[in-house]
């Protein structure tokens, strides 16, 4: 058991594996054995973090339950943490899940939740519409070690109209979406996107 605290913490830097951490101000308390994480804010990615959560290790194994938001986030930095280069962009992240463990394999694979994304201005290495996008937003769900989309829109550079995008992105950065529709009328065009984030591969369909 822990011994019974509550506070404040403020620390001027912090690393969380490759992850640099600055100006960090978190509110906590603890009992027994569990941590509540009532707040947390810091800088990070050239953006801003914030958290909330709780950590219980009175069972077999660590219970996590936690609330994420990134604003304002370099993609470049992001990808850089998986020492992968992504494309360009800045976005917004917001993600709420609970996982079971100390390991890292254990955590990703026990990780259930939901998440949104705003990517603005982005572009990844591959061929249109993913080269250069104004924005590209993005809900879905986190289960079996992967991102699932329930509601997606990227917004090709230029005039172009707006495309949906389904499918999911492993833990492993592994793509397989879909870009467009085929319902009958729809006038998008139809693509699949394979290979993983720092190398994606668009497969354009050809209208039967």
């Amino acid at each position: 058991y822990w011994p019974a605290a509550t506070g404040a913490v403020r620390i001027d830097g912090l690393t969380a594996g490759p992850l640099l951490i600055h100006h960090v101000l978190a509110n906590i308390s603890v009992s027994g054995t569990s941590l509540t994480i009532a707040s947390l804010d810091a800088d990070s990615l050239l953006g801003h973090l914030h958290a909330q959560g709780s950590i219980f290790a009175g069972g077999d194994s660590p219970a996590w339950h936690l609330s994420l938001a990134g604003s304002h986030i370099a993609v470049p930095q992001l990808a850089a943490l998986f020492h992968q280069h992504w494309g360009a962009g800045r976005a917004d992240i917001q993600t709420q899940f609970t996982m079971n463990g100390w390991s890292l394999n254990d955590l990703a694979t026990s990780a259930n939740g939901t998440f949104t994304w705003t990517w603005n201005h982005g572009s990844l290495g591959t061929a249109p519409p993913l080269d250069r996008f104004t924005r590209w937003t993005a809900h879905g769900t986190i289960a079996n070690s992967r991102l699932t989309l329930t509601s997606s829109t990227l917004w090709p550079s230029g005039h172009h109209a707006p495309i949906p995008v389904s499918g999911s992105i492993s833990f492993g950065h592994a793509l397989y979406l879909t870009l467009g529709s085929s319902k009958p009328g729809d006038t998008n065009p139809v693509a699949t996107v394979s290979g993983i984030l720092s190398q994606p591969v668009v497969h354009h369909v050809k209208a039967k």
